[in-house]
């Protein structure tokens, strides 16, 4: 179970011709394919900032929905409930949705931005509030 990102891009460099999956609990009803491995994040659960001023909150790839709105509090939570178990990084990357998604829209309108590990162990960082260039 890696802890960190930087065991994650180690375990992507190993396994670049292996399909992996995130915490692999299937909550949301995906299949497992064959020849793939789950690589489990739960270790990488952290809330590692909240800009209640801006409406912002930056976490890891394994923290589970249900934990952040409990960290979130009563003034704040997270609209978008379509597992309310699921991990963060597990509901993206399936683009989840649910009920509430009708009223606040899907989870992809709330992603800011991004830090993720490529098949091949790149480590990338995406951010949508960058300014286009035209």
């Amino acid at each position: 179970y890696p802890a960190n990102v930087e065991q994650v891009v180690w375990l992507a460099k190993r396994l670049d011709r292996l399909k992996v999956y995130g915490a692999g609990s299937s909550l949301e009803g995906q299949v497992l394919a064959k020849g793939a491995i789950s690589l489990d994040l739960s270790r990488i659960n952290k809330l590692l900032k909240l800009d209640t001023v801006l409406g912002v909150v930056r976490v890891q790839a394994g923290m589970r929905l249900k934990e952040l709105n409990e960290q979130l509090g009563e003034d704040w939570c997270f609209p978008v409930d379509p597992c309310y178990d699921g991990t963060v990084g597990g509901l993206l990357v399936t683009d989840a949705r649910g009920p509430a998604c009708v009223r606040w829209g899907g989870l992809h309108g709330y992603l800011k931005g991004a830090q993720l590990v490529t098949a091949d162990g790149k480590l990338l960082e995406l951010n949508t509030q960058a300014p286009l260039l035209v």
